[in-house]
C-alpha cells in the first residue's frame, strides 16, 4: 500500500493553531575554539555561533505578535537547541530536552548581557550605536574530542516525531526546520547522512521537514553558498578530506523550497539554480547571521 506524502507547497504561516518548530544543532567539539575576527574583537567559532543563536532567539521574540488580551506573546513557535560533542546535550535549561515555546523563552532567560545595537537618533539624524542589556539563553562551551553529529540528528528526529504526534493540528503546520551548525567532520558513532535523510522523510501536510547546514570557518577559502550538486563542491574544494565532508553536508541538506528562494537570493545577493541545497560551506560570521535569519522564517512568517 502506497504511503501518502505531501506536495511540498511550503506556504503555511505560523499561528496558534498551526505552530512552528525550530531545532538548532550546535557543534561543541574542541575544534570550535578556532579564532574568528568580528570587527575589532576576536571570538572563537563556538562563541560566534552561540552569540548568533542568542540573537536569533531575541529576533524571533521581537517579531512574535503580542496577545492583546493577555499581554503575553502569542504561542506561534517552539524552539530547541541541542549541543553535540562527546554527547548530545539540550542547551535550553528550562525544558529538559523538549522544545520550549517562544513565549516561555521570552519570560525565562538565564541572564542578560550588554550588547551594542544600532538605533536611529532623531537629534543627530542618523543611526548610532548604543549599549543595551539583552537576554540570553545559551552559554558557550567547546571542549569535546568527539563530534557526535549522527547522534544529534537522531535526537532531532525523535523530537520532531514526538512534536508532530503531540497535537494533530501540527500536521497542518509549516514543517519543522532543523539547522545544523558545525565547523568540521563527524567523528562519532552512526551515519549522519542516513540520520539526516530520516529527518527529511518526516512531513506535515505542507511539506517535508527542512534540514539546512552551515559550515563555519576561520578563513574564506572555498566559500560556497547554496550549491546545487556535488560536482560544484568537487571543483571548488581542493583538499580531499575537506571535499569529502563538504559533500556529506551537501547530501544531508534539503533543497530550498520555491517559497523561500526569493529571500535566499536577497539575503546573499546570489543566484539560486533549481535544486540548490540549504547549505553554506566555509561561512563567515556575516554568513551565519544571514543564514539563521533566512533559514528560520517560513514562507509567510506569522499570521497577526
Amino acid at each position: 500500500m502506497a504511503t501518502w506524502e505531501p506536495e511540498d507547497s511550503y506556504r503555511k504561516s505560523w499561528n496558534r493553531q498551526h505552530r512552528g518548530l525550530l531545532i538548532f544543532l550546535l557543534d561543541q567539539s574542541g575544534s570550535m575554539r578556532q579564532p574568528v575576527q568580528i570587527g575589532n574583537r576576536q571570538y572563537t567559532n563556538g562563541e560566534m555561533a552561540t552569540l548568533a543563536l542568542n540573537d536569533l532567539i531575541v529576533s524571533v521574540i521581537n517579531n512574535t505578535p503580542i496577545d492583546s488580551q493577555t499581554g503575553r506573546l502569542k504561542d506561534y513557535c517552539d524552539l530547541l537547541v541541542l549541543g553535540y560533542g562527546n554527547q548530545v546535550t539540550p542547551l535550553l535549561d528550562n525544558r529538559q530536552g523538549a522544545p520550549a515555546s517562544i513565549k516561555d523563552l521570552a519570560e525565562n532567560p538565564i541572564g542578560r548581557r550588554p550588547v551594542l545595537v544600532e538605533k536611529y537618533d532623531r537629534v543627530q539624524g542618523k543611526k548610532v550605536q548604543v549599549q543595551e542589556m539583552q537576554p540570553f539563553w545559551i552559554n558557550y562551551t567547546a571542549d569535546s574530542t568527539k563530534t557526535e553529529m549522527a547522534k544529534a540528528l537522531q535526537r532531532a528526529y525523535r523530537v520532531v516525531q514526538d512534536w508532530l504526534q503531540a497535537d494533530l493540528r501540527r500536521r497542518q503546520s509549516f514543517p519543522p526546520i532543523v539547522i545544523n551548525i558545525t565547523d568540521g567532520a563527524h567523528n562519532g558513532e552512526g551515519d549522519p547522512i542516513e540520520a539526516a535523510k530520516s529527518i527529511r522523510r518526516l512531513y506535515t501536510d505542507d511539506g517535508h521537514v527542512l534540514l539546512f547546514s552551515c559550515h563555519l570557518t576561520s578563513n574564506s577559502t572555498s566559500h560556497l553558498v547554496f550549491p546545487r550538486d556535488a560536482q560544484v563542491i568537487s571543483r571548488n574544494v581542493s583538499n580531499a578530506d575537506e571535499r569529502e565532508w563538504a559533500v556529506n553536508l551537501f547530501e544531508m541538506s534539503s533543497e530550498i523550497p520555491a517559497t523561500m528562494a526569493k529571500r535566499a537570493r536577497e539575503s546573499f545577493n546570489a543566484g539560486l539554480p533549481d535544486g540548490a541545497r540549504g547549505f553554506i560551506y566555509n561561512a563567515n560570521p556575516a554568513d551565519l547571521i544571514d543564514f539563521l535569519s533566512w533559514g528560520t522564517r517560513p514562507s509567510q512568517n506569522f499570521e497577526r
